[in-house]
């Protein structure tokens, strides 16, 4: 639900990517130990804060590209991620100059950081 509430109109690689920041906190010792605390954790993902999340249906390809995300290895390390046009200033503003660039998707949607 968290990846097609936050990329849902994106391309099926920008929706992997999502899906693998949410695995990548799960991973780390940095965030909580589960998909629900990530995507809960307060004041992490906007979708979950105005309740966007359980408004939208999962698309087959949302969950083909979830399932890439915990089959395929990567060495994708983001942790982070904005999308420059839709985030609050000031948040994005604190991302580029505290966390380190890791590469933007396909379509210029979201701009990821760890």
């Amino acid at each position: 639900r968290c990846v097609e509430a936050e990329d849902g109109v994106g391309q099926y690689n920008s929706k992997v990517l999502v899906a693998r920041v949410i695995i990548n906190r799960v991973l780390s010792p940095k965030f909580p130990d589960t998909i629900k605390e990530v995507v809960s954790q307060r004041r992490q993902f906007q979708v979950w804060a105005n309740g966007r999340i359980w408004e939208v249906e999962v698309t087959a390809e949302t969950k083909q590209a979830v399932q890439e995300a915990l089959c395929v290895p990567s060495d994708f390390d983001g942790l982070y991620f904005a999308n420059p046009n839709g985030s609050d200033e000031g948040w994005y503003g604190w991302m580029k100059r505290n966390l380190t660039y890791v590469c933007t998707d396909a379509d210029d949607k979201h701009v990821f950081f760890k």
